[in-house]
C-alpha cells in the first residue's frame, strides 16, 4: 500500500520551499561550469550548427523525455527503495550508492555531484516523509540544464 503522506504537499514547510529555490538557484550556479569542464562541456555543449529551430525541437524533445522518466526514477529511489530502507532503518547508503551507479555512464563531475545531492535529498526525504520535494529539486536541475544547453 502506498502511503499517502508521502505524495503531499501538505506536510511541506516555508524552509522547504526556500530550500527548493536554493536548489533551483544553485543548478543555475553549477550550469555555468559545464563550458570549464572538459568532460561535461563534451557531453552537455550542443554543437555551433544549433539554431533556434533545432534549440525548440531539443527542447520539446527533452521535456516529454523528462516527463518520461523522473517521475518513475524518483519513486524507485525515493519511495520504494527509501521505504525499504526505512522498514531496516539503515541502509540509505544504498540509495546514494545505486543512484551514482545509474549515472556511472555520465562525466566523472557529474557522478559526484549526483553523489552529494543524493544524500542531500534522502536525508530531506528522511525528514519530512515526501517524495514530491525530491521529484521537484530533481526536475528543476533537469529543467535548468535543459535552459542552459538551449541557451548556449
Amino acid at each position: 500500500m502506498l502511503d499517502k503522506s508521502y505524495f503531499s504537499f501538505k506536510g511541506i514547510k516555508k524552509i522547504d520551499w526556500m530550500i527548493l529555490f536554493g536548489v533551483l538557484a544553485l543548478s543555475f550556479i553549477v550550469m555555468f561550469i559545464i563550458p570549464h569542464i572538459e568532460s561535461l562541456k563534451d557531453y552537455y555543449m550542443p554543437p555551433e550548427n544549433f539554431g533556434t529551430a533545432k534549440k525548440i525541437a531539443f527542447a520539446k524533445k527533452i521535456m516529454i523525455w523528462n516527463f518520461s522518466w523522473l517521475i518513475g526514477y524518483e519513486f524507485l529511489f525515493r519511495y520504494v527503495f527509501f521505504k525499504k530502507c526505512l522498514e531496516q532503518d539503515k541502509y540509505y547508503y544504498l540509495i546514494t550508492l545505486f543512484e551514482v551507479l545509474y549515472h556511472f555512464n555520465k562525466p566523472y563531475p557529474e557522478m559526484v555531484g549526483v553523489f552529494f545531492l543524493s544524500i542531500f535529498l534522502t536525508y530531506w526525504t528522511r525528514l519530512r516523509r515526501n517524495f514530491l520535494i525530491p521529484l521537484v529539486a530533481h526536475f528543476l536541475i533537469e529543467l535548468s540544464l535543459l535552459l542552459f544547453i538551449v541557451s548556449v
